[in-house]
């Protein structure tokens, strides 16, 4: 059975104001079983509107790409989970969810 290792499980990301910049992180999946497992699926209707992931890479290794979009946020604390489910790769059976949190800080 696949091993999933995670280098972190939660990414902060900060914007200096509401349009100045689009901060951005990723978090990087590795499995470290015998099987390549399917690219991950996150639903985006599930993400706040402020956050869009994207999915990168195959096999052993994918890589969480999230990107923030601060325009129209107030200053302040931003919160999301996001959840990851993945499918066994043999039977392709519901196997798997991760989640990580992403913070979001806007300081102007």
């Amino acid at each position: 059975p696949p091993i999933i290792v995670v280098d972190k499980y939660r990414l902060v990301l900060r914007s200096p104001g509401r349009a100045a910049a689009k901060p951005s992180g990723a978090i990087t999946v590795t499995n470290k079983g015998s099987a390549d497992l399917p690219l991950w699926k996150i639903d985006p209707k599930s993400l706040p509107d402020w956050l869009s992931v994207r999915v990168e890479g195959n096999g052993k290794r994918q890589a969480f790409v999230n990107a923030v979009s601060p325009a129209g946020l107030k200053k302040g604390t931003y919160h999301a989970l996001v959840r990851a489910d993945n499918v066994e790769p043999v039977s392709g059976q519901p196997m798997s969810a991760l989640y990580y949190d992403v913070d979001l800080e806007v300081l102007r």
